[in-house]
């Protein structure tokens, strides 16, 4: 049997865009951290929609969260089709308008 440190399947993976969307998430949903790994991740919107469209095998098993300023009517997200955002449903935005470090 061979076993990894690096592998941990008991936690979701979440890709944020950067360290203030991390923090906003650590203080608005502290109790369900035990559940998710927090990706150091420096991902823009647009990138982080061409990773999930490229590979939707692996990244249809995280989670996406995108800051509050990212319209979901926005031709970025719509490059993800709405059948495939609503039966994976992975695809988050931060409460808001704003992006985390003005809020």
């Amino acid at each position: 049997m061979v076993s990894s440190i690096a592998q941990n399947s008991n936690k979701v993976k979440v890709y944020t865009e950067d360290n203030e969307a991390r923090w906003f998430i650590k203080h608005l949903v502290p109790d369900y951290l035990i559940y998710v790994e927090l990706l150091e991740s420096f991902i823009g919107c647009d990138q982080l929609i061409g990773l999930y469209c490229a590979d939707l095998s692996y990244f249809g098993n995280t989670l996406i969260v995108f800051d509050g300023d990212v319209d979901v009517d926005e031709k970025q997200l719509k490059r993800v089709s709405d059948v495939t955002r609503k039966n994976i449903g992975n695809i988050i935005k931060l409460p808001g308008n704003k992006p985390p470090e003005v809020v």
